[in-house]
């Protein structure tokens, strides 16, 4: 075999040796570019778009479960909008993209556990404001309560005075008799 032939299998090998380390990378094309944008957009998803989306995602994720598709089929799950989103879910794959670091950009890995992050501390946000609102709710209804006692109270409090008026006038006409 002569030099350039050499030369030309040798270089033939390495863009195969190239193209095979890449394919293992699970990497989409401007995964890492696109990341923050996407969950921009989504975030920004009406309710249709979001089952849509989740729905197009789920196949996706079916046919090829590593890589990009987790991380998109985790942002549509956990910032959509509606009965689609599903944040338990949601955080079993972002914890997937954490134990799979291999099938996945050191860029992709850092953007799922901040996501993961934001996902956990709305879920307790939103037991504390659930929380507020239940003892809101409750204050309400006691204020509610003492308002109409008070209320009450005015009524019986405004006959008792005509009642008094009533009689102070029956005791002063009897004085003048």
């Amino acid at each position: 075999m002569s030099m350039s032939g050499r030369f030309l299998r040798l270089w033939a090998v390495m863009a195969l040796a190239l193209l095979a380390g890449c394919a293992n990378m699970n990497l989409h094309p401007s995964s890492q570019r696109t990341l923050l944008e996407e969950y921009k957009q989504v975030s920004g998803w009406t309710v249709a778009q979001t089952e849509l989306a989740v729905g197009e995602r789920e196949r996706l994720y079916a046919a090829s479960p590593a890589g990009i598709n987790r991380m998109r089929l985790a942002l549509a799950l956990g910032f959509g909008k509606g009965k689609a989103v599903d944040v338990k879910r949601a955080l079993r794959l972002f914890d997937g993209i954490a134990k799979n670091p291999n099938d996945h950009t050191p860029e992709q890995l850092l953007f799922a556990e901040m996501l993961a992050g934001v996902l956990k501390d709305q879920g307790q946000a939103e037991v504390r404001i659930g929380s507020a609102e239940a003892k809101l709710n409750a204050a309400e209804t006691k204020v509610s309560t003492v308002s109409k006692q008070l209320e009450n109270e005015r009524s019986r409090a405004d006959a008792l005075a005509k009642k008094l008026e009533a009689l102070m006038s029956i005791e002063k006409s009897l004085q003048k008799r």
